[in-house]
């Protein structure tokens, strides 16, 4: 996701403006948004397993947590786990 625009992360995190003036994003808008875009979700997927950063967020279907020891939210539905985890994600690149 990130590689496709040659920045990082936390070059592409900034420049979207999020977080300015307190903006957040909501779990219900991007559940919204992967609804209608359900190839995302396999991709967050595979973002998650293919991370090698502790500590961190991970996604696996039906649950979201952090590593190491972190809490982790079971959901039913895959797409608000996946709405969650890029909220989680994208707070955290924010942060640092």
């Amino acid at each position: 996701m990130f590689k496709r625009t040659g920045k990082s992360q936390r070059e592409a995190v900034l420049e979207s403006g999020y977080g300015v003036a307190g903006e957040e994003l909501a779990v219900e808008a991007l559940t919204e948004f992967l609804r209608k875009r359900p190839a995302l979700i396999e991709e967050w997927l595979l973002r998650s397993d293919n991370k090698r950063t502790s500590p961190g967020w991970c996604f696996t279907g039906h649950l979201v947590g952090h590593h190491p020891g972190g809490n982790e939210i079971r959901f039913t539905d895959v797409v608000e786990t996946c709405a969650l985890f890029i909220k989680r994600e994208i707070e955290e690149i924010a942060s640092h």
